[in-house]
């Protein structure tokens, strides 16, 4: 299996953004729809907390800012597919708020479900950095999936962690040699 999230940007202007209270107080939900998001939220549950923006767009208030390498921050939100490799077909969709973070619960989420409606879990499962925290490598051990993930590397990172150049692959077996010469798993 292969994750990834594309990231969608919205249709909300940085100007149109007003603080939270206010927009709460303006805006106006007919009966029919309010009754109807209330149902929505007691079927969603409560899921993950995720960070109140100050201000929220009047066109598009679930959006969330993204900034990725040296672009501006944008207003959208996360596309996340989950795809079987064999077959090259997607297996799992799920949109989420425009939070890094959302990607990996987003993966576990669809993986879960995948689970549960197919009767199996993956053998693997490729993904882009991302994904390689420790909270998602772990989920992923703990069921036995093979993590194909590069780990993310911080500009915090211990000192001691070596880069890919010093592991030493070994083709006939088919696996890594760590610098000390071992195999790794």
């Amino acid at each position: 299996m292969s994750v990834d999230g594309s990231f969608i940007m919205a249709n909300a202007s940085h100007h149109s953004r007003i603080p939270r209270e206010p927009f709460t107080e303006a805006a106006h939900v007919n009966y029919g729809a309010r009754k109807y998001l209330e149902e929505l939220e007691q079927e969603n549950g409560d899921g993950e907390p995720l960070h109140q923006q100050d201000k929220v767009s009047t066109t598009d208030p679930d959006s969330t800012y993204l900034t990725k390498g040296n672009r501006a921050a944008e207003l959208g939100y996360f596309d996340n597919y989950l795809i079987d490799n064999e077959s090259c077909v997607i297996v799992g969709v799920q949109a989420t708020a425009a939070r890094l973070s959302q990607e990996s619960a987003a993966a576990r989420d669809m993986i879960d479900r995948y689970c549960e409606r197919y009767g199996r879990q993956p053998k693997g499962v490729a993904a882009d950095n991302t994904y390689g925290n420790g909270e998602m490598l772990q989920w992923l051990d703990e069921r036995g999936i093979t993590p194909y993930i590069r780990v993310k590397e911080g500009p915090n990172s211990p000192p001691d962690l070596y880069g890919i150049e010093k592991f030493t692959y070994v083709p006939e077996e088919n696996c890594y040699l760590c610098p000390a010469g071992k195999p790794l798993n």
